[in-house]
């Protein structure tokens, strides 16, 4: 993961570190749950996915300046089915993040910036807004749920 480190460090991202993109969910690391240990680490073919996504997150992180905990990042196909991610969910090919921010604000506030975010052209992707957490990827057409 040498190589994973050292192409993420290359982008100059100002807040998130190349551990934190590996990331393979408290499912993972739960022991009771049925996808324990279950999850791995991307391969190297689509390392490069994260990038775009990551570009967005770290702007997004300046921008409301408050803490953005990332939990859930890369799901190898079968840990994506245990825990119920959908079949063609963009946590497999590593361009997609769910996370929460460590403020007092909610999801939907969250949401909001990356969609003005997303109009003013900065990217293409998906926002889903869940009741405690946001998806965010970088699929390269706009969808919203």
């Amino acid at each position: 993961m040498e190589r994973f480190y050292r192409l993420i460090e290359a982008q100059g991202f100002r807040y998130f570190k190349p551990h934190e993109l590996l990331f393979k969910g408290d499912m993972h690391n739960n022991r009771h749950s049925r996808a324990y240990g279950k999850n791995t680490n991307p391969p190297e073919e689509i390392w490069e996915n994260i990038i775009p996504t990551i570009r967005v997150l770290d702007e997004l992180r300046h921008n409301l300046g408050a803490p953005i905990i990332l939990t859930s990042v890369y799901r190898s196909p079968t840990y994506n089915r245990i825990v119920g991610g959908k079949t063609k969910s963009k946590h497999v090919l590593f361009n997609a993040v769910d996370f929460v921010v460590r403020n007092h604000s909610a999801p939907s506030d969250w949401a909001a910036i990356l969609k003005t975010m997303r109009a003013e052209g900065r990217f293409r992707g998906g926002i889903g807004v869940y009741s405690s957490y946001v998806h965010l990827d970088t699929r390269g057409r706009n969808a919203d749920w």
